[in-house]
């Protein structure tokens, strides 16, 4: 038997056969107005290049064909949707759509780069977000356990000259801390150990208690927390002034929006 042309067994053209079929099928079951689905072929371009990663190959005929019609269902059942009025009925759905408007007019605002004076200004107006930690370098004895008479007596040893390394118990978190903020001794000790501690003047040994248990500590080294400087958090400025920007430049666009809309409450006589 002798076989037809060679295009007809492409399964592009079989795709392209398929894809006017199904846009058949929708004018035939719908009316005019909404009767008519376009599946565009980036979106299928996409899902085939997707797939491909995925599976290590090219789809087939069938599988695109199946892609077709999720994308063909997809759209009929959002336009079903929207002729119920269901965005309207659901407060999850009006949100999500309001916070995706919000968005697209944020998105469509017009960007710059800001001016190094106008990121000093915004540093000046918002200085505890970008404030330096204080720092503390200590070292510490751990003493397991609750005696107080053992306690008193390593103090005593420690404030007569004894090496800290050969007293007290062995402490998960070492003995010696170089360099450590506030917020760093919060998470490994406590809230409360890292406060007395930010109160202690250098070269003093002390009793704190934290989340493990009693120590005595010296303060080593000792640096206050203090306003950043620009050229330190440069970066973090720069973001956050940008994000300000698309907020405002968004509200903006809302403003602009709101002038094209008469508002009116039901029940109310109208303004004059």
């Amino acid at each position: 038997m002798s076989r037809g042309p060679a295009w007809l067994e492409d399964p592009l053209v079989h795709f392209a056969v398929l894809g006017a079929l199904t846009l058949g099928l929708w004018q035939w079951t719908r009316t005019p107005d909404a009767s008519v689905i376009v599946v565009e072929a980036s979106r299928v371009q996409s899902l085939s290049e997707a797939w491909a990663l995925e599976h290590g190959r090219a789809p087939d005929a069938a599988t695109r064909r199946e892609m077709v019609e999720a994308l063909a269902r997809d759209e009929m059942l959002l336009r079903e949707a929207r002729r119920l009025g269901l965005e309207e009925a659901d407060p999850i759905v009006r949100r999500r759509l309001i916070q995706k408007m919000r968005f697209v007019l944020e998105d469509e605002a017009e960007r710059r780069e800001p001016e190094t004076a106008e990121l000093v200004a915004w540093l000046e107006s918002h200085p505890e977000r970008y404030r330096r930690p204080g720092r503390r370098g200590f070292v510490q004895v751990f003493i397991s356990g609750d005696d107080p008479e053992r306690r008193d007596a390593l103090l005593a040893q420690l404030e007569a000259g004894e090496d800290p390394a050969t007293l007290g118990d062995p402490f998960v978190h070492g003995q010696r801390f170089a360099d450590s903020s506030q917020d760093a001794l919060a998470r490994s000790f406590g809230a409360d150990f890292a406060e007395a501690l930010a109160q202690l003047a250098p070269g003093q040994w002390a009793k704190l208690r934290s989340s493990w248990g009693w120590h005595l500590v010296r303060v080593d080294a000792k640096v206050e927390s203090r306003p950043a400087e620009l050229e330190e958090v440069r970066g973090q400025v720069r973001a956050d002034w940008m994000e300000a920007q698309r907020e405002r430049e968004g509200e903006a666009a809302i403003q602009r929006l709101t002038q094209q809309y008469e508002i009116r409450v039901e029940g109310e006589a109208e303004s004059p």
